[in-house]
């Protein structure tokens, strides 16, 4: 990022404007493996760049980026999978966790 975020300078902001290239990373959406409050598991997430769904590849428009002041995209052009969720170590499990696990248990085991 080119910009303050959160309250902070990101490092780029330090370095000769024209010795560098930002880019964030962009995706179709999907789901990521996460814990948000007291629920935890696959969840719908991803950051999708401003505008058309756009194939694999780098995009200098600042305008397509939807967080920050970039020079352009990454954009991943294809939607995130969770992962299967670590089981055991370290201990101890999260209640909603070891919830998941029970459900879930035969399909984990067959993967």
């Amino acid at each position: 990022m080119q910009a303050p975020q959160f309250g902070f300078d990101p490092a780029a902001m330090y370095l000769p404007a024209k010795e560098i290239l930002s880019l964030e990373v962009t995706d179709r959406g999907g789901e990521s493996w996460s814990s948000i409050d007291e629920a935890c598991g696959p969840m719908k997430g991803g950051v999708g760049d401003k505008g058309a769904t756009k194939p694999r590849g780098i995009y200098l428009d600042p305008n397509l980026a939807p967080f920050g002041k970039v020079d352009g995209i990454f954009s991943l052009g294809v939607p995130l999978t969770a992962s299967t969720p670590a089981a055991g170590e370290p201990a101890p499990l999260p209640p909603c966790r070891i919830k998941f696990l029970s459900k879930h248990q035969a399909t984990l085991q067959n993967r």
